[in-house]
């Protein structure tokens, strides 16, 4: 099927056949997750649990108790050497050691892949936005949020290009430039980390969120 448009917006996911269009020769950088859920046993609280643990995966390893069951994931940049089953496993086994975890079935497993770049905006009347354009948070995997903001900020660009004479890549470009930068420096901070670094990132966190007492 043929289609004729003044304006393109690709929201077709990180594997987006609307930017291979646009950027041929360009491989899009991305994160493959795997997480099981379990029917287990551990010592764990309803909160979601976030592992930064070189030994088990250079990314991140997380739990998340939800309905009964225990959601275990992990995720590895593509191509990387050691794969994300063999991540999955040491997570398991580290789980094993530090909260006494015990699976006892698997009802599920799935995999995805999420962007673990820098993002792009677009070329002429052609934008991209969320994992199409790489909008992930490569620190959580969360991408909802940034694909909301993302396709506010492409429609605002359209209502601005209907009064203005400028491309509309250009003009989202602008939209989008703090939620860039954000992406782009927790990229590279993600990737940067070394083990000392992921504990002082948790000890940092840990004093930013714990409440302080009053005098």
């Amino acid at each position: 099927m043929e289609l004729s448009t003044r304006r393109l917006i690709g929201a077709d996911g990180v594997f987006s056949k609307v930017r291979k269009q646009l950027y041929p020769d360009l491989e899009m950088k991305t994160m493959t997750i795997l997480q099981e859920h379990w029917q287990a046993e551990g010592n764990f609280c309803e909160y979601f649990y976030a592992f930064f643990k070189g030994k088990v995966t250079p990314s991140y390893g997380y739990v998340i108790p939800k309905d009964g069951l225990f959601v275990v994931g992990t995720g590895t940049p593509k191509n990387y050497f050691t794969p994300v089953s063999t991540c999955i496993r040491r997570l398991k086994t580290w789980l094993r050691r530090e909260f006494a975890f015990k699976s006892l079935s698997l009802t599920m497993k799935e995999a995805a892949a999420i962007p673990y770049g820098s993002p792009m905006s677009g070329e002429g009347n052609v934008v991209l936005v969320g994992d199409a354009a790489g909008f992930c948070n490569p620190l959580s995997g969360e991408g909802v949020r940034l694909a909301i903001e993302s396709g506010i900020a492409a429609a605002e660009a359209i209502k601005q290009q209907e009064h203005s004479s400028g491309l509309l890549s250009r003009l989202y470009a602008q939209q989008i430039e703090r939620l860039g930068d954000f992406v782009s420096s927790t990229n590279e901070f993600a990737t940067g980390l070394t083990d000392e670094g992921r504990e002082d990132f948790v000890r940092t966190e840990l004093a930013r969120i714990s409440p302080t007492s009053s005098a």
